[in-house]
């Protein structure tokens, strides 16, 4: 299995660390599919995380913030991906070479 790559920009690495703060935090990508009646209709959306769930692994990444996925969700995305801040919403971007995801990822503190 190829390991999974995500680049940040300094804008969206930035953004993260303002988001996770000054409590201990990760990132955890998902395929959000709540609401939406089928998985194929999900959106990519970012958890702001205390501690990898059992089933996840670790991205690489290039920043200092550590990315994780659910096993279940691997299939969903390409195997290297690109973080940016969507400069219009103030969200963020999240792409690969061959697609866009989303121009409007949610970023949601799953923290206790």
């Amino acid at each position: 299995m190829t390991a999974m790559m995500i680049q940040l920009t300094p804008a969206a690495e930035q953004k993260l660390k303002d988001k996770i703060g000054s409590q201990p935090g990760s990132i955890r990508l998902i395929n959000d599919s709540e609401g939406c009646g089928c998985v194929m209709s999900a959106v990519p959306g970012l958890r702001v995380i205390q501690h990898p769930e059992e089933d996840d692994f670790k991205l690489e990444s290039d920043g200092s913030i550590s990315f994780y996925m659910s096993r279940r969700h691997e299939v969903f995305f390409e195997e290297a991906l690109k973080l940016d801040v969507n400069p219009v919403g103030h969200t963020f971007r999240l792409s690969s070479q061959s697609q866009t995801y989303s121009t409007n990822v949610q970023t949601v503190d799953s923290r206790s």
